[in-house]
């Protein structure tokens, strides 16, 4: 095995790495949902109930969401939040569903975001209520 592949396979087994692909995947999700529903970054940012510029910062898929923004974007979307853990038996599965960006792109993304990701996560900020016909559950 090269050292590249050694290396390569080393930050597939890092938190940081399984973090970066587990963001990009929420991101493509809720690009691809977006697709779906025919909205805007300017519509999803009105029933969200925050500024567009907050939704291309979720979209770039470089935030650490809070639950609380991740169950906003479920209402938003339309859609529900499902969040589970799988036994570890060898690589992590993908959860995802659909594929918009090319293949590979978001592994590539995921490397190399993990070899240069400083640890600079801040406490989630709190977000606005949900806009009306969009209540989050208690």
């Amino acid at each position: 095995m090269s050292r590249l592949a050694a290396r390569l396979e080393q930050l597939r087994k890092s938190p940081d790495y399984e973090f970066e692909l587990r963001n990009l995947e929420v991101s493509d999700a809720i690009a691809g949902r977006m697709q779906e529903l025919g909205l805007t970054q300017a519509e999803l940012a009105r029933r969200m109930g925050v500024s567009r510029a907050r939704v291309t910062q979720i979209l770039r898929g470089s935030d650490n969401l809070p639950l609380r923004t991740l169950v906003l974007l479920s209402h938003a979307l339309e859609s529900r939040l499902v969040v589970g853990f799988e036994p570890v038996e060898g690589p992590a599965p993908s959860s995802r569903e659909r594929t918009i960006l090319p293949a590979g792109q978001v592994e590539r993304m995921a490397v190399e975001r993990s070899t240069a990701h400083p640890d600079d996560a801040t406490p989630g900020t709190r977000l606005p209520a949900a806009p009306e016909g969009h209540p989050v559950p208690r």
